[in-house]
């Protein structure tokens, strides 16, 4: 695990102070936060909000990884003694692993609070979607699980919630209840009125209406005004719009309308094609221009039209390779005398010249947060350089001469290094030590790119493609083999696409969800260029000619339905081994069968309830079967056949964390099929 965060000798200092307060009133909120602004005064701390958000990300995090606190505990002065003072304080907003999908509810209705869309089943519990981009994606669920639908409505970050004659208040961020009261009866309804949550309640033949509110840990009541029974608003509604789209609750389900037209896929299409008169090595899209490192004279800006707007004027006669700097307006251009050149895109200067130990630098690439630059070439060295001070902080050694291409996993946790010969090297980022070979190509690794962290795509002298699963080290599809030289690999920005390109001058497109071929550009010039933008494709040749395509959207007419409270999994009822396999039987009389590889090989329904079942027992765990997977839960901690990780999500407070490769290593537990 990666902690980025650094705190001085005073901070140090007055975290100890902050343990102990947290200790001593976590459980009155108001008077913490007055001790520790007075304690911050006498530190010294100005930034005070700025200092706790650093510590409450230091905490999430050593409440999270329990594996790590070890590593941790060396950082700051913490003990595991913290732990459920912070899972008491309903105010710390802690990591959670939470599953993308709601559990199995019947719903009457729903409310559209500023960006969250609440529903309140009958079995008690509310459901929570976050609209992001005019969509809604699944968040959380809290209550209590009872019969009948709760009352519910939500002011700002607080939850108020009603189940029989408890008023309870969570706090959203953390899911943790900040208040409760027993109102003496069932409530009526609540309801947000110009900003005021009201509590509606029935007294014989009349009703009252009465402001709530929490202040310091209590619960507050205004005063009760009698209204008529037919008076008394919910405020669930079963349809509503947001931005093009419609909600609508219908027979016990919440669904979402797509519209009139759906994007479904996209058309490659040739808008231009120009002359840029030298051989082109690499090219980089940068906003509206396209870069060009050639052979013959110096590196030059284009626009799409093909005019040259700008030259890199450097003194060398090759440039191999282009790469952007993930974090800032940098450029780096790997060239022939062992150099590399740093650019300042904002004015097109140069930034910085470093030398590597290559004649020729061939591979070149940034990692994904920008600290590093790696380079490669003809020998068995990979210079490492540090972006900010642009010092060479370490130079690897390789057991095979000729690393022609190098490229680091989308987390950063892997480097790939093709070589001459046809090996791949991954070198873990954290040790720089290699830790696995991959083996196939008979001629040098040309080009390299992650598909994502666990798939790796290679291109190789030999004519060959190959997608490689770095979990088994086994080439998992032969993307293209051919007579020619495969050349050069580039990804499009949202990954849904990838373009191949050979020597002899074809380029082929392929979606990466189904490794479908979308589109194809032949020339007798062969192809050493490719390089995707936001919209567009840019090919260049040996001969100099610049191709650029648009990716333009295949619109479809013709609505899209999604029901957004549908729970994608059935509960296993029973599950037991089969051949070397894992078979599970369904609530729902289903049969599904997966392989020791995580694979689904075989699913069947049972019409009618199995009577008698042989070699099949009550799962101890949490089972659930989803399509193409299943999903193993206990005690926070999840595995399951192949898939089962895109069901799961990290939240951070109200906030989805996208980047849950580390997350995910810290709660699977492959242990949990010896329990099965």
């Amino acid at each position: 695990m990666q902690m980025s965060l650094s705190f001085s000798e005073g901070e140090k200092e007055f975290f100890k102070v902050y343990l102990e307060l947290l200790k001593k009133y976590h459980k009155e909120p108001q008077k913490l936060n007055i001790f520790v602004e007075l304690k911050a005064l006498d530190f010294g701390i100005e930034n005070l909000q700025e200092v706790l958000e650093k510590f409450n990300e230091f905490l999430r995090r050593y409440l999270f990884f329990k594996s790590k606190r070890q590593e941790l505990e060396e950082i700051l002065p913490v003990s595991s003694d913290i732990v459920p003072v912070l899972e008491e304080y309903p105010y710390f907003v802690a990591y959670e692993a939470v599953k993308t999908y709601p559990s199995k509810g019947e719903y009457k209705g729903f409310k559209l609070r500023g960006d969250f869309l609440l529903a309140g089943a009958k079995d008690g519990k509310i459901r929570i979607w976050k609209v992001i981009n005019n969509s809604l994606r699944f968040l959380k669920e809290l209550g209590n699980e009872s019969e009948g639908f709760p009352k519910y409505e939500l002011q700002d970050n607080y939850l108020f919630y009603s189940v029989g004659n408890e008023l309870k208040v969570y706090y959203l961020p953390s899911g943790k209840v900040v208040a409760s009261v027993d109102i003496g009866q069932p409530a009526e309804a609540l309801n947000l009125e110009n900003g005021k949550v009201y509590l509606y309640k029935k007294i014989s033949n009349i009703a009252i209406k009465q402001q709530v509110s929490v202040a310091d840990g209590i619960i507050v009541f205004g005063p009760a005004d009698p209204i008529l029974p037919t008076q008394i608003e919910s405020g669930e509604i079963d349809m509503t719009a947001i931005g093009q789209k419609l909600i609508k609750a219908k027979d016990g389900k919440i669904f979402l309308f797509e519209g009139a037209k759906r994007v479904e896929g996209v058309s490659f299409v040739l808008i231009n094609k120009f002359d840029f008169g030298y051989p082109i090595n690499d090219l980089l899209i940068y906003n509206d221009t396209i870069i060009i490192a050639p052979s013959g004279t110096v590196p030059a800006v284009s626009d799409f039209k093909g005019n040259i707007v700008a030259e890199l004027s450097i003194p060398l006669s090759h440039s191999y390779r282009i790469r952007r700097h993930p974090k800032r307006e940098l450029i780096a251009i790997s060239h022939n005398q062992n150099l590399i050149s740093i650019w300042n895109m904002e004015n097109f200067q140069p930034v910085k010249i470093l030398e590597s130990y290559f004649i020729d630098v061939l591979g070149l690439d940034f990692s994904p947060d920008g600290k590093y630059l790696v380079a490669s070439g003809e020998g068995r060295d990979i210079n490492i350089w540090d972006t900010e001070s642009w010092e060479m902080v370490k130079d690897l050694d390789l057991p095979t001469e000729g690393i022609m291409a190098v490229k680091f996993s989308p987390d950063g946790n892997i480097l790939a290094a093709g070589t001459s010969e046809g090996t791949i090297y991954l070198i873990d980022t954290q040790s720089w030590e290699v830790v696995k070979e991959l083996h196939s190509h008979t001629d040098m690794v040309s080009d390299l790119l992650f598909v994502d962290n666990n798939k790796l795509v290679s291109a190789s002298w030999d004519g060959k493609a190959l997608l490689w699963n770095l979990e088994t080290g086994e080439v998992e599809k032969v993307l293209q083999d051919t007579d020619a030289r495969v050349w050069k690999l580039a990804l499009s920005e949202d990954g849904k696409y990838i373009a191949i390109a050979d020597w002899e001058g074809l380029v082929l497109s392929y979606s990466t969800e189904k490794w479908k071929e979308e589109a194809k550009f032949a020339d007798k010039s062969g192809v050493s260029a490719v390089a995707f933008g936001e919209n567009h494709l840019v090919i260049g040749r040996k001969d100099g000619t610049l191709e650029l395509i648009e990716l333009q959207a295949k619109e479809e007419k013709g609505q899209k339905i999604v029901e957004i409270s549908a729970q994608p999994s059935e509960k296993a009822v029973g599950v037991s081994p089969f051949k070397g396999n894992l078979l599970a039987y369904t609530e729902k009389n289903k049969i599904a069968v997966w392989d020791s590889e995580g694979e689904k090989v075989f699913t069947a329904k049972v019409e009618g309830k199995l009577s008698e079942v042989e070699n099949l027992k009550e799962p101890q765990l949490t089972v659930e079967v989803l399509p193409e997977t299943y999903l193993i839960e206990t005690d926070g901690y999840f595995y399951g056949a192949k898939g089962w990780e895109n069901y799961i999500q990290i939240l951070k407070g109200l906030e989805i964390v996208e980047n849950k490769e580390e997350f995910l290593k810290e709660i699977t537990k492959p242990e949990l099929l010896e329990k099965l």
